[in-house]
């Protein structure tokens, strides 16, 4: 069976970079696990699942967006919160409990509700119109943010003081508190009166009721499960990432991997473990041809690597052949700015001879 291990993370946090319906995502949700997952979602090669490692409440509308809804997965925090729900659920702002007298006044953003004239909340939505967070203040400052799950139930609580988050609370499917992280110096507690967390259908115990950070706690949960429930001659495609090498180092030293790097995740620095993970992959993906060079000298060693890019190149001619216009989509995320200007001046000459062509 092949396992997929992503890399989406908001920054350098186990959570996702889901966004308000109004802001612009200024660097695409696109990447090369989402590639090799809609591969393997359209073709009958082989049984496949995603092991998620962040904190994804709209998991489901993430992978809505990306057109592999139906793609098996396993969620760490899902088994940490012992989330039982696999389908998506409606959830209104209106199913909420609010103080009498609430007025509800929509502005182009979100909805806030005022109490007696006095601002007490905000309802913001994502980019599939659905709930996602609730804002909510005291004498003006806000006091509270909640965190709702697609599959409509309150999720996470982060508590906050003088406009500064302290502390934020995970939640089970039910509203009691599961975990608590502490925000000053990343510290976790877990609920002494429910200190478990599922594994399909199995409760396990935490080997303890407080960690020095999330990385700790995720370690400990995803190792049980690799433990539970996959074999030896499983593959795992592991999407590197500096969040979380040092963890694959540890849970993957004697597994068959396949490392995937993309774009601007291939940070090199002098680690010990992220080369003996490297040096011990049974095979390497890049998106380029110029960084195979680059992986190879810093692993002093020839490696097993091929370079796949994550877009499809395939010309479709049925298609093509009907378009009365030439389109042509260049990535510019990472793209550094002098080269970008080169190719502002490429495309301007181009276009002199080409007035069908589009970018």
């Amino acid at each position: 069976m092949m396992y997929f291990v992503p890399s989406w993370y908001h920054g350098n946090e186990y959570k996702e970079n889901e966004q308000y319906f109004y802001v612009r995502r200024a660097v695409t949700e696109f990447d090369d696990s989402v590639k090799q997952i809609q591969m393997f979602n359209r073709n009958d090669i082989m049984e496949y699942k995603i092991l998620n490692l962040s904190y994804s409440p709209n998991f489901r509308h993430f992978l809505h967006r990306q057109s592999v809804f139906h793609a098996p997965y396993w969620s760490c925090f899902d088994a940490i919160q012992e989330i039982r729900r696999t389908k998506v659920d409606i959830l209104s702002y209106h199913d909420l409990m609010w103080p009498d007298h609430t007025e509800f006044v929509y502005t182009p953003f979100c909805i806030v509700a005022y109490v007696n004239n006095q601002k007490y909340a905000e309802v913001h939505f994502g980019e599939d119109g659905n709930m996602i967070e609730v804002f909510l203040f005291q004498d003006n400052m806000m006091v509270r943010k909640n965190v709702y799950d697609d599959r409509g139930f309150l999720s996470d609580t982060i508590v906050y003081e003088n406009n500064q988050a302290v502390y934020e609370q995970y939640l089970d499917g039910k509203g009691n508190w599961k975990m608590c992280h502490f925000f000053e110096d990343g510290h976790i507690e877990i609920n002494g009166e429910n200190p478990f967390y599922l594994i399909e259908n199995t409760r396990f115990k935490f080997d303890h009721l407080s960690y020095d950070s999330m990385e700790s706690l995720i370690e400990e949960v995803f190792s049980t499960y690799l433990d539970e429930m996959t074999s030896t001659d499983d593959i795992f495609c592991l999407a590197m990432h500096v969040l979380h090498h040092d963890m694959l180092e540890k849970l993957f030293e004697k597994r068959k991997t396949i490392l995937s790097f993309y774009q601007n995740r291939l940070e090199l620095f002098e680690d010990a473990e992220l080369k003996s993970l490297i040096q011990n992959t049974n095979y390497c993906i890049v998106d380029s041809k110029h960084k195979i060079s680059l992986l190879e000298d810093y692993a002093e060693k020839k490696l097993p690597i091929v370079d796949i890019t994550p877009f499809d190149t395939r010309a479709d001619f049925g298609i093509s052949q009907q378009l009365t216009v030439q389109n042509i989509l260049v990535p510019i995320d990472t793209i550094e700015q002098s080269k970008f200007e080169e190719l502002i001046l490429l495309f301007a000459k181009y276009f002199e001879i080409n007035e069908t062509a589009r970018v």
